[in-house]
């Protein structure tokens, strides 16, 4: 027969209740210590998967801008193997002189005081300015400024300018700078 002593039943009742504790533990804790970081896991996981799937829809986007930044940089490097290649080691203005001087032959400009400036180390090349003036029609002036790009010896057009002389209706008076450019190190762009 049971006991009916109230004192038995409550320790009986205890420990029912802490062993029910103790059964709570043993399927939360493994569920805490394994399931949360595990659930964890899986929501990285579910990100990482989305996000790899969104870059391989872009894929074929990419490759086609990849293609064509790579068609792009070679236009871009043959450009520069060109310009390079107009690049002498010395400065000799003289032969510069010379082409300048056919050049506004043909445009019919009037070339006077070339002016060379001193030459300017950098890191990678050196340049000297050179200053000119000339006299000329505008259409002359454009001929002879569309032909620098086609002279045997690299230049940029560093400063330009023009004023019409008072009483001249065509002629007009020009100052220029020309930049050339020597002693280049081939790996490095001027």
């Amino acid at each position: 027969m049971p006991s009916t002593d109230p004192s038995l039943i409550r320790t009986g009742r205890s420990l029912h209740a802490v062993g029910l504790g103790v059964m709570v533990l043993l399927a939360v804790v493994p569920y805490v210590a394994a399931g949360l970081p595990m659930s964890s896991q899986n929501a990285f996981l579910r990100r990482r998967i989305e996000k790899s799937t969104r870059l391989l829809e872009l894929e074929p986007n990419v490759r086609v801008r990849n293609e064509q930044l790579n068609r792009e940089l070679a236009v871009h490097e043959q450009r520069r193997r060109e310009v390079l290649e107009r690049i002498p080691e010395a400065a000799d203005e003289g032969l510069f002189l010379a082409q300048l001087s056919e050049l506004a032959a043909k445009s019919d400009l009037k070339l006077q005081n070339y002016r060379p400036g001193p030459p300017e180390k950098k890191s990678t090349y050196s340049q000297v300015d050179i200053a000119l003036d000339a006299d000329g029609t505008y259409e002359q002036l454009c001929q002879f400024l569309a032909g620098l790009e086609s002279l045997p010896r690299y230049c940029r057009l560093a400063g330009l300018t023009v004023s019409r002389p008072e009483g001249e209706a065509s002629t007009l008076k020009v100052s220029l700078t020309l930049r050339i450019f020597f002693g280049s190190t081939p790996d490095q762009p001027v």
